[in-house]
Order: structure tokens, then C-alpha cells, then sequence
């Protein structure tokens, strides 16, 4: 039999060793069930969203357009070659304006480019730098380019053309194919350069004082005005080239990139903001 006085001992201590196991038992569940303070570094607490870079633009006195993702912008200049027999001679100028590039494709918008021959609606050779570089100024070449035209807006439409090696838009005998036309090695469709034109309006007979159809865009006319003196200050140029000397390089009738880059083409010239 356990003396009374060990069994307040005995007591005291199990209801000490009971006190202790809740205790321990309920600092577990908290240790457990707590969540950790979450960690934010001053870098991520004081960003801001980046904003969108600011879009490149050209503007001069008389256009102003956005320069699309992929094209770049430079300043445009142009070898003009120049055959004298058996003698060429090349000169190369810059010109006011703006040069936009993409891969091998070259779009000129130069909006002080006129004529010097006096003929309504200008010659190819005063272009001809500007869509086919490899020919010479004073090409007949023209006369064997088929061109094909789409229009882009209700004031411009967009000449395509093209040179086929065996059927020429004027029927000449192999030996009689003009060397100017740049005499690709291999057979095909080449692509000879586009130009934006202003499209005639749908009359019976064009007034002989719209500038329409030509090589050359008119500016009063793409503003709404009217000018009698239609001088050749007032002229400009849009067109895309190629960036080759060899017209076999450049790229077939029919080929998917090519038409990519006409449709580009033809969405900046219908973008433009004319003053």
C-alpha cells in the first residue's frame, strides 16, 4: 500500500507531465499551420510596365508616314546608268525623301522628285533607277514590260512589271532582243520593278490637264487642289525595287514573297498623310 503522501507526489506529477503534452501537442499545430511572411524584392515592388517603344515615322514638308515593323528607314540615293555606245558611265545622287527597306526590297517614297523631259507624265528612264537598277536610263526596255496594274486607292493604283524572256510585250526575233533590257541569263517572268501612278478618272477622254497614268504623282492632286502650272516641282515618285544589278536575281511572276512585299508596299503608300 503506496503512503498517502507519495500518492500527492505521484499526483502533482501526472498532471504536470499532462500539461506539458498539451502544450507541446498545440506548439506543433501552429508551427505547422503558419504561413511564412511572403518576400517581395524593392525591384519587383517599385517596377512600372514597360510602354510601347514610340513608332519610327518619316515627314517631310508634303507626306508623313509610319514605318511598318520589319522595314527600316534610310536616306534614299540612286546610281543612274547611262550606255553611249560602247562607254557607260554611272552617276549616283541622294534625293530627298525616304528610303524603306526590307530584306532585298527597296520602297521609295520621294516626295520632291520630278520630271526633266517636259512629257506629260514623264519617261520610264526618269524612274527607272528606282524600280529596275539594272537598266539603262535610256532604255527602250519599256516597250517589251508587261505591266500590270492594281489599284490601291481611288487616286493611285500600282504598276507592276514584268519582262518575259519568250514572249515580250512588243514580238521581236532573238537576235533583235534589246541588250538593255538587262539580257537575263536563264528563261522566266521577271519581276521589273513597280510604281505607284495616279489613276485616271473614268471619263471617255482625260482632261489633258490631269496628271494621271504617268511615272510621276502630281501633289496638288493627291491634296484636293487644283494647279494650272502643273511643274515639275510638284512631282514625286513611290516605288519599290529590288536591291540587284542582275535582273535574273530578281524575283519571278508568281513568287509568294514577292507578292507579300507588294501588298506591304501598297498598305504604306495607302497609309500616307498628305499635307
Amino acid at each position: 500500500m503506496i503512503p498517502r503522501k507519495w500518492l500527492g507526489i505521484v499526483a502533482a506529477l501526472a498532471s504536470f507531465a499532462l500539461l506539458a503534452s498539451i502544450a507541446s501537442r498545440a506548439q506543433g499545430q501552429n508551427q505547422q499551420g503558419a504561413v511564412p511572411p511572403t518576400a517581395q524584392s524593392p525591384a519587383a515592388s517599385s517596377a512600372t510596365p514597360a510602354s510601347a517603344p514610340s513608332p519610327t515615322v518619316y515627314e517631310d514638308d508634303r507626306i508623313r508616314v509610319v514605318i511598318p515593323d520589319g522595314w527600316t528607314l534610310s536616306k534614299p540615293s540612286a546610281t543612274f546608268t547611262t550606255l553611249t555606245g560602247d562607254s557607260v558611265t554611272k552617276d549616283t545622287e541622294t534625293v530627298p525623301g525616304a528610303l524603306l527597306t526590307k530584306g532585298k526590297y527597296k520602297l521609295y517614297l520621294l516626295a520632291h522628285h520630278g520630271q526633266a523631259s517636259g512629257v506629260q507624265g514623264g519617261r520610264f528612264g526618269e524612274i527607272s533607277a528606282y524600280v529596275a537598277p539594272w537598266l539603262d536610263t535610256n532604255s527602250t526596255c519599256v516597250w517589251y514590260i508587261h505591266p500590270e496594274t492594281t489599284k490601291v486607292t481611288g487616286k493611285l493604283s500600282r504598276v507592276d512589271n514584268y519582262y518575259d524572256t519568250a514572249h515580250p510585250a512588243v514580238q521581236i526575233t532573238k537576235d533583235e532582243r534589246p541588250v538593255n533590257c538587262g539580257a537575263p541569263s536563264a528563261p522566266g517572268v521577271f519581276w521589273y520593278g513597280s510604281y505607284f501612278q495616279q489613276t485616271c478618272p473614268a471619263l471617255a477622254k482625260t482632261p489633258e490637264d490631269t496628271d494621271c497614268g504617268g511615272y510621276f504623282l502630281f501633289y496638288p492632286d493627291l491634296i484636293g487642289e487644283h494647279a494650272d502650272n502643273m511643274a515639275a516641282s510638284a512631282e514625286m515618285t513611290f516605288s519599290l525595287s529590288y536591291d540587284t544589278t542582275d535582273p535574273t536575281a530578281s524575283p519571278r511572276q508568281g513568287d509568294a514573297n514577292l507578292q507579300e512585299m507588294l501588298d506591304e508596299a501598297s498598305a504604306i503608300v495607302k497609309s500616307i498623310t498628305y499635307k
